[in-house]
């Protein structure tokens, strides 16, 4: 047990942490992030280090920033919060410390040679901080009341979902792996078209053992004349639900398959109590992608991301936030992006 200022802590290990689940579930900030589960998908895949730095008491948890180590001989070594996480906010107390436990991550990095950490969190945290990444997010807030959730969808999204059923697409749930291996195909497909490779196909399989097969998800498929031609993977925890990922056929586009696809994953949230859903980050230039998901008539926030360099001791801006996309990428056969993909995702983290 270490102290910072008069808070102790220590460094926490969800996959070995007997219980780590419920005490994390106590919290009311807390998300599948910050469970076990999308810890052991990200050891798993890509044998990240967890040091998520906390302190519990008599086996109530006091305060928690999660971290991943990436290691890495392509992009260095440092801490992350957490690697592939749309956001991940610390779990806070009302004594919790901001400055106190910032000075602990820097010794924390500084002794294990990180070059930076990162952390990924709401707007009102490290407010006077300068941020290194600034994107959207859209929170809908869900009811029992399917119809009244419905009407305040935005009137293109109510004429694409009815689009959609007039051409015949159906929008089935499943969790199942064969499911995910049929979303990962369009996956593909979605990134070749969007210029980047997609992660390993053992990521989503992973995704399946430790989240959707322990029913805290679920993949939605959209399917037209027996063909799969969208997709979206949810996460559901406690009442809080995610859209993770998305994924379509660009030749079946008029069919407005990814419109039925969250409505009806929507649909399922209401009638099984969940209070919202996140639609998870965008990009601030991805205006295609924002008014996609304004349309749901879900509350516009920020996430921002704020990145601590070792070697300027301080937090340091990026004022490029342009989305990433290589048209090399877009030439390539998908066998080969998914080889990319595999080697590449490790050392981004």
């Amino acid at each position: 047990m270490i102290s910072i200022g008069d808070m102790d802590h220590e460094i926490l290990n969800p996959l070995n942490y007997a219980g780590w689940d419920e005490l994390v579930e106590s919290h009311p900030d807390s998300t599948l992030f910050h469970s076990s589960h999308w810890a052991r998908v990200l050891y798993d895949t890509y044998r990240y280090k967890p040091v998520y730095v906390g302190s519990v008491r008599a086996g109530q948890l006091q305060w928690m920033i999660p971290m991943m180590e990436v290691r890495s001989f392509l992009t260095g070594v440092r801490g992350v919060s957490l690697p592939f996480s749309d956001y991940c906010e610390p779990l806070l107390s009302a004594r919790f410390d901001v400055e106190e436990a910032i000075k602990e991550l820097v010794d924390l990095g500084r002794s294990a040679r990180w070059k930076y950490f990162e952390l990924r969190c709401s707007d009102n945290l490290l407010q006077e901080r300068p941020c290194y990444g600034r994107y959207y997010r859209h929170i809908l807030t869900l009811n029992y009341d399917v119809e009244k959730v419905y009407s305040g969808f935005h009137s293109t999204v109510r004429r694409n979902i009815r689009k959609s059923h007039k051409e015949g697409v159906k929008a089935v749930r499943y969790n199942t792996e064969s499911s995910v291996r049929t979303y990962y195909r369009l996956h593909c497909l979605t990134r070749k078209r969007q210029g980047l490779p997609p992660q390993s196909y053992r990521f989503f399989r992973n995704i399946f053992e430790h989240i959707i097969a322990k029913g805290l998800g679920f993949v939605m498929l959209a399917e037209y004349e027996g063909k799969p031609i969208a997709g979206g993977v949810f996460f559901s925890y406690q009442d809080k639900a995610m859209f993770k990922y998305g994924a379509s056929d660009y030749a079946y586009q008029h069919c407005r398959a990814n419109d039925l696809v969250m409505w009806k994953a929507i649909e399922w949230f209401c009638q099984n109590n969940f209070r919202q859903i996140c639609f998870g980050r965008t990009q601030m230039d991805h205006e295609g992608l924002r008014r996609f998901k304004l349309g749901w008539g879900g509350e516009e926030g920020l996430f921002k991301y704020y990145k601590y360099s070792m070697a300027e001791d301080k937090f340091i801006e990026n004022h490029g936030f342009e989305r990433p996309g290589y048209s090399v990428f877009k030439k390539m056969p998908i066998f080969m992006l998914r080889i990319f993909g595999s080697i590449l995702y490790r050392h981004v983290g």
